[in-house]
């Protein structure tokens, strides 16, 4: 819409200026092209005007895809647009095509065409946004070829209805496509006055490759309450738990955590059994209730949406589970499986969410804190909580740290007194201090904890001066046990280090360091120290988007053991999951380096700076970085648009993907779409700086460090519910009548609506000086009209060319023209102290819009001399390509002033544009 729009204003433009239009309407019309194909797109699947003729009144339509008659659609969201009547939607394909574009007139639902259901709403219901890189395809080519619309009317209309789905989608094809399977019986007798009355499903999963389970759907009638889902892999004797759904809640897909599953992915793969039950209640029934469709009747259904890789085919046959097609597979019932389900439906998006409250009487007291670049909480043995503080004194990190070769310029500067502070958690109070004449430049720490009994075995720091990383053994604070790096010296071999952030030890001792700044990797080593891999090496630009190409900077790590990434006896893939700050992207590997997810989108934007896996929530907490203002944001602020203000940071939870330790990881991850609605914190308290945070074993604060005062804050966690609250009653809480009130943020926007943004503020910007330029002439001259077109064509043809290429040479822009605009984009990546005051040459944006020249010497008839503009644009690159590796000593292979910033001074076009790599 936003490029047919610009292009009919363009047209419009190109038209009344005669500035050569067929050219300019060839040019947009491509853009037009270009826009259909590589953005989403929408359209509704609507019920052409139904009148409901009583309360509960089903009617039913078809819907055609001229759309997709010639082209695959790729479906990635369902929304809903009802008004108070509609109790349920349920969105069909059918395998038939229908041909024209209007939908069939609505009537009753006994003979409608419906091979699969694809989406399904109720009352109170959330829209469905499948996971990034998945969708359901559409189109004359597909099984899906027509749509079928169910719409349950609560009362009788007196006006026709138009209920609607919007159905988001592209042409292009995504890496996996989604399909849904149905578990349903069709064969049992439900006798009457019974309670706890069940019916079974079971049979053998079919798939030439591995299932992942995004949504579930239960179904039954008035007798329903409960039905269950189960599956089990070969050669298990334990029920997993796939879905505990009540039938009579709201008639829509859940996520499967939202029903009780351990994940919100549940792997099946070829092989593995698949139960289901249904338990009813007949006790207010004197019949036997037959299954059937009606709703005199009964029915017991499951429906799984799941998504697969897109190289193999769904499965042939979507109701792949009828009745009992294994033999016995219920003989030995889970406990519970008789159960009813709770007459309450869970939260509309997930479970039950957490509230973070500032902890406004907390501080850290009896020490003089400066920049805290990390925090870390260990619980020992005797379950005493310990904090420790990793903090840089006196000393700064800004754009002056460091020259061009990596190497730390700290003439001015002394070694940290006591970086190190252990803090009762509790009261603030410094219990000890050590680390004295070992730091500079303190960054990350973090405590590597025993893979049987998660008692503290060390404390592991990094240093980014130094290049170092140390280890404290548990207790034996005087000296590190453990350093690794050459001191002062930065380098990228298997011995060295350049600005490192951030450590994690595995469950079998390995060790993991972030190599985060210059060298951009991950890097493993033995439990004692010997290099073993790395991964991510030489990093990658922001116009290099493939993940698998390395990181930008890798600042933040953390460990998802074994036991919590498992399911039941069965134990999980430990995973490392790194914190991409710069791209606002988190991914997780295996110990080995191979890629199980990667998460992105708006919650973890602009920057994520650090994350921590909490075994208690079975979440993923991170805290992000703050957002400068871009350039259509200060244009939206100087024209009034919205205030004044810069975009914090904030905290985010969300359930991260958990595989068994029997089951293969996806060829290309899994890629996880983290919406608003995936934030398991209901409120985000906002930070100026946020650097690192870590969580109470116990799940009831979580402590977050940043590079300006307080320094360090201490959040309670609550849940949202009147159910458990980890936080202890010894907890200093916030007055019930204080004034001071944590301050909130919204997540910053995607980069899609900022380039939308800037645009639409582009052409309003063009549009009123287009408007300004007539309005000039029309009042030193006659008033223009038609008839005066003549004249007007002679006056632009006698002044098209000013300005521009002379004799074929490029004509340098007078004393009184028009003077380009130059535009300079630096990112500071050489630091983590981007939003410090004294880092203010480091932004990430720096506009420089240039004043225009007054125009004079040009008479008042000729007020439409062109307009030029210049820009200079300065390409952000990878800090890595800069790195030349040597084999003489680790410092020999940083970059020379050659690979500083330097003009490119080839220049094809007649404005004075100037390109410069950095």
């Amino acid at each position: 819409n936003f490029a047919q729009s610009f292009y009919l204003l363009g047209t419009f433009l190109a038209r009344l200026l005669r500035l050569r239009a067929m050219r300019i309407q060839l040019f947009l019309g491509t853009l037009v092209l270009l826009f259909n194909h590589a953005f989403a797109k929408t359209f509704r699947a609507t019920m052409p005007g139904a009148y409901p003729k009583k309360p509960d009144d089903y009617i039913c339509t078809q819907i055609p895809l001229p759309q997709f008659e010639d082209a695959v659609g790729y479906i990635s969201k369902f929304k809903p647009i009802v008004n108070a009547s509609v109790h349920h939607i349920i969105l069909s394909g059918c395998s038939s095509w229908m041909e024209g574009t209007q939908a069939k007139k609505p009537g009753p639902c006994t003979s409608q065409c419906r091979s699969t259901i694809l989406y399904a709403w109720a009352h109170n219901g959330a829209p469905l946004t499948l996971p990034k890189g998945s969708a359901f395809e559409m189109g004359r080519l597909t099984k899906t070829k027509s749509l079928t619309m169910e719409v349950h009317y609560m009362r009788k209309e007196t006006e026709p209805d138009y209920a609607t789905v919007e159905l988001t989608y592209t042409y292009t094809p995504t890496p996996y496509h989604a399909g849904i399977l149905l578990m349903f019986n069709a064969e049992g007798s439900i006798p009457p006055l019974t309670q706890h009355f069940t019916t079974n499903i079971s049979c053998r999963l079919e798939t030439p490759a591995p299932i992942y389970v995004i949504r579930v759907r239960t179904h039954a009638h008035a007798l329903g309450r409960a039905v269950l889902g189960y599956y089990k892999h070969p050669g298990e004797r334990e029920f997993h738990l796939l879905a505990r759904g009540n039938p009579q809640w709201p008639q829509t897909f859940y996520r499967p955590s939202q029903l009780l599953a351990l994940s919100d992915y549940v792997e099946l793969d070829n092989g593995d059994l698949l139960l289901a039950r249904c338990v009813y209640d007949s006790t207010n029934r004197t019949r036997i209730t037959e299954m059937g469709s009606t709703n005199a009747d009964e029915m017991c259904n499951l429906y799984l949406m799941y998504i697969m890789d897109s190289k193999y085919e769904l499965p042939e046959d979507s109701e792949l589970c009828a009745d009992e097609m294994v033999p016995g597979a219920w003989r030995f019932p889970p406990q519970g499986s008789f159960d009813y389900a709770p007459e309450t439906p869970p939260p509309v998006f997930s479970k039950e969410k957490l509230e973070l409250e500032l902890d406004l009487h907390w501080r850290v007291h009896g020490i003089r804190l400066g920049q805290v670049g990390g925090v870390a909480i260990a619980e020992t043995k005797d379950g005493d909580s310990q904090l420790f503080v990793f903090h840089r004194g006196e000393n700064v990190w800004d754009s002056s740290s460091f020259d061009e070769k990596f190497v730390y310029q700290g003439y001015r500067t002394r070694f940290v007194s006591s970086p190190i502070v252990q803090v009762d958690p509790y009261t603030g109070r410094v219990v000890d201090a050590f680390g004295d004449n070992l730091f500079v430049l303190p960054h990350g720490i973090s405590v590597a904890r025993n893979g049987k009994d998660g008692s503290p075995e060390a404390l592991w720091v990094t240093d980014v001066a130094l290049h170092q990383v140390m280890k404290f053994t548990w207790g034996k604070w005087n000296e590190p046990s453990l350093v690794l790096g050459n001191k002062g010296e930065p380098g990228r071999g298997p011995d060295s280090f350049c600005q490192p952030a951030d450590v994690a030890v595995a469950s079998t001792g390995e060790i993991f360091v972030a190599d985060g700044y210059c060298n951009q990797r991950i890097v493993k080593f033995s439990a004692n120290g010997e290099y073993i891999t790395s991964w991510g090496v030489g990093g990658r630009t922001v116009r290099d988007p493939d993940p698998e190409n390395g990181f930008q900077v890798v600042h933040s790590l953390t460990i998802i053991s074994p036991e919590e990434a498992g399911h039941g006896a069965q134990k999980g893939i430990e995973q490392i999951c790194a914190a991409d700050r710069e791209r606002g992207e988190i991914d997780c590997y295996d110990l080995d380096g191979t890629r199980i997810s990667n998460y992105d989108d708006v919650v973890l934007q602009p920057t994520v700076f650090s994350i921590v896996y909490s075994p208690l929530y079975k979440l993923l907490f991170g805290v992000t970085g703050s957002e400068k203002l871009g350039l259509g944001d200060e244009l939206s602020v100087g024209m009034g648009l919205q205030p004044e203000q810069e975009v914090e940071g904030g905290a985010f939870a969300f359930h991260p993907v958990l595989l068994s330790s029997d089951k293969e990881i996806p060829p290309r991850g899994i890629v996880k779409h983290v919406e608003s609605v995936d934030n398991m914190l209901l409120s985000g308290v906002a930070f100026r700086s946020a650097h690192d945070l870590d969580l109470m074993a116990d799940g009831s604060a979580m402590f977050v460090a940043e590079l300006h005062p307080p320094y360090v804050s201490k959040l309670n966690i609550r849940n949202s519910g009147a159910g458990f609250s980890p936080v202890r009653s010894n907890s200093s809480l916030p007055s019930p009548g204080s004034n001071l009130q944590p301050n909130f943020s919204s997540p910053g926007r995607t980069l899609l609506s900022k380039l939308l943004i800037t645009g639409l503020l582009a052409l309003l910007c063009l549009t009123v000086f287009v408007i300004s330029l007539l309005l000039v002439r029309a009042r030193y001259q006659e008033v223009w009209s038609l008839s005066k077109r003549s004249t007007w064509m002679r006056r632009t043809r006698h002044y098209a060319g000013h300005g521009g290429k002379k004799n074929g040479k490029c004509q340098r822009y007078g004393r009184d023209e028009f003077r380009p605009l130059n535009q300079e984009e630096l990112h500071g990546l050489d630091s983590d102290g981007d939003y410090d005051e004294e880092d203010a040459d480091d932004a990430d944006t720096v506009i420089d819009i240039r004043r225009f020249a007054a125009l004079d010497g040009l008479k008042s008839s000729l007020a439409t001399s062109a307009y030029r503009s210049a820009a200079n644009a300065v390409e952000p690159n990878s800090l890595t390509a800069a790195l030349k590796s040597s084999a003489a000593t680790p410092a020999t292979g940083m970059p020379t002033a050659a690979n500083k910033m330097e003009p490119d001074v080839s220049n094809h076009s007649c404005a004075s544009n100037h390109h410069i790599d950095t």
